[in-house]
């Protein structure tokens, strides 16, 4: 399941998504560029039964320049 940079998926989507029965046949979970934190993460750790042997976890990078624009620096 590909959730990478989905600004939705926190922590509450998560804990719930874990919960689903579903989960369980899961094995591969992309939470990239998201804003789930250590909460979530262990929700997701601690699901019953997970074949999940995937979990992908990049922070969100974010920074405001002197413009006030948002996003990553220029190489």
């Amino acid at each position: 399941l590909d959730l990478s940079s989905n600004d939705r998926a926190g922590d509450g989507m998560a804990k719930a998504l874990a919960k689903l029965p579903e989960f369980a046949r899961l094995t591969l979970l992309n939470l990239d560029f998201t804003p789930v934190t250590a909460k979530g993460v262990a929700a997701i750790a601690a699901a019953p039964r997970s074949e999940l042997t995937v979990l992908r976890l990049s922070p969100t990078l974010r920074y405001e320049d002197d413009e006030g624009d948002y996003g990553l620096p220029e190489p």
